[in-house]
């Protein structure tokens, strides 16, 4: 057995020669595990072509075309650190609503921190922590529960203005928005 979430967080310079030691069965594997930052990441450190296309053929239609989209955005940009699992709802919903969506999502992302709001036309509005929807009583609308510090990065937007925001406005997340504004994805402080 190999734990997919290794590949993620082994150093750039090993990481290529692991990949070329898996079987290919098992990479395939492993890489149906990841997030799609992770894999988007692993792309990212492998040159050969046979090697990509192994790892694209690992996931299913969606994954892959999420994970193509990703990789099309400038290399050292938002677009490339976003993971495109996100955790959204309609912005008029109540906590109830929420947690009742939460509770019977068949997939959720490893690690998420708030739910963001969106409106008709997936433009984020705000997002609200999970503990704050935790803690509100269930006809709690979550428009009234949104942090303060809720601000949207562009997927064109440069690793190092990433990182400055993040640690001038000490974020935890923080949804990437298209040219249009509508919500493609999320980076995490991890």
């Amino acid at each position: 057995e190999f734990d997919g979430e290794i590949l993620s967080e082994i150093d750039e310079g090993i990481r290529e020669e692991i990949v070329e030691a898996l079987e290919p069965e098992v990479l395939a594997e492993a890489v149906r595990e990841l997030e799609s930052d992770d894999v988007v990441d692993l792309l990212e450190d492998i040159d050969e072509p046979v090697q990509r296309g192994l790892i694209l053929g690992a996931l299913d239609q969606s994954e892959r075309a999420a994970v193509e989209q990703a990789m099309s955005y400038p290399e050292h940009s938002a677009g490339r650190l976003m993971q495109r699992e996100v955790v959204v709802a309609p912005v008029d919903w109540t906590v109830g609503q929420a947690i009742d969506f939460l509770r019977g999502a068949d997939h959720l992302p490893d690690q998420f921190y708030h739910v963001i709001l969106v409106d008709p036309r997936m433009k984020p509005q705000g997002y609200v922590t999970l503990g704050r929807i935790l803690s509100a009583g269930r006809e709690a609308r979550l428009r009234d529960l949104t942090e303060d510090s809720f601000r949207t990065i562009e997927a064109t937007e440069s690793e190092t203005e990433v990182a400055y925001i993040f640690n001038q406005y000490h974020l935890i997340s923080c949804p990437v928005v298209d040219a249009d504004g509508r919500l493609v994805g999320v980076i995490t402080i991890d």
